[in-house]
């Protein structure tokens, strides 16, 4: 679609880096708030979502390094900050 890969950072769907990383930051933020909240059960959907919920900033994180957005890194900063004592 002519663009350039090597030049120009990845932005997927969004019109610039630094609106997909603060949407990166606020998936974060979420995922720390709602692992913060899920009961201790034994059933098998429960963990199936607790390993969603684990697996959401292991893929988030790198995506923020690839943006390299000032922006998202503060907010997902902030945001994590905000949630830690949750």
């Amino acid at each position: 679609f002519g663009y350039n890969t090597v030049n120009n950072r990845p932005y997927g769907i969004f019109q610039q880096p630094n609106v997909m990383a603060s949407f990166l930051a606020t998936g974060l933020a979420l995922s720390g708030y709602l692992l913060a909240r899920q009961p201790h059960d034994k059933y098998l959907s429960w963990r199936q979502k607790i390993v969603f919920l684990y697996a959401i900033p292991l893929i988030t994180i790198p995506l923020l390094v690839v943006l390299a957005s000032r922006t998202g890194w503060l907010g997902a900063v902030i945001a994590t900050a905000m949630v830690a004592p949750y």
